[in-house]
């Protein structure tokens, strides 16, 4: 399974010059209270962390769940299909 992993790995890491990391969820996720371009947020410390070869976003939104059966699940927002470009 690991060597798997680093194939598949691999073929991305040909395939795009960054790596993109999604970050999904709720206000908590998006920094409740944070501007985009706040240096506290936990994508942007995730993405200083991770380094230049990895592409950290942000799409998550307060007031959302993830569950796909609830009052306003995140699956049906823009934010949703954002995070697969």
């Amino acid at each position: 399974m690991k060597i798997f992993l680093v194939i598949l790995l691999s073929f991305f890491e040909l395939q795009a010059s960054q790596v993109k990391v999604a970050i999904v969820g709720d206000s908590i996720t998006f920094g409740s209270g944070a501007t985009p371009t706040q240096a506290n947020r936990y994508s942007t410390k995730l993405g200083e962390f991770l380094g230049d070869d990895y592409l950290v976003k942000t799409f998550a939104t307060g007031g959302l769940c993830i569950l796909q059966k609830a009052d306003r699940p995140f699956i049906k927002t823009v934010h949703f299909t954002k995070a697969f470009d």
